[in-house]
């Protein structure tokens, strides 16, 4: 059997998104540089429903979170066969 993951695009966010992985200390990192890089606190934006649909704050979202979740994944998942997005998941 073969592993794929496949990414969301813009539309998918929700104000939960990044709870699931907000404890996993390798996700977290990616979050914060992040969010460093790009000068945005997403995590506050989250809370504020309407922002997370504002396409300068959701692509970033969307790619970060993709991103962290892979990374917390990563050391206990089989080696993937393919990696697929839509939209913006196309660039996680």
């Amino acid at each position: 059997m073969s592993l794929a993951l496949l990414y969301s695009g813009q539309g998918a966010q929700y104000p939960a998104m990044l709870d699931l992985i907000a404890d996993h200390p390798a996700a977290a990192e990616v979050i914060k540089a992040g969010e460093e890089a790009i000068g945005l606190h997403l995590r506050a934006s989250l809370v504020q429903r309407d922002e997370i649909f504002r396409k300068p704050i959701a692509q970033p979202l969307i790619c970060l979170a993709q991103l962290a979740l892979w990374t917390a994944l990563r050391p206990n998942t089989r080696k993937p066969a393919a990696f697929c997005g839509y939209s913006v998941g196309e660039l996680a």
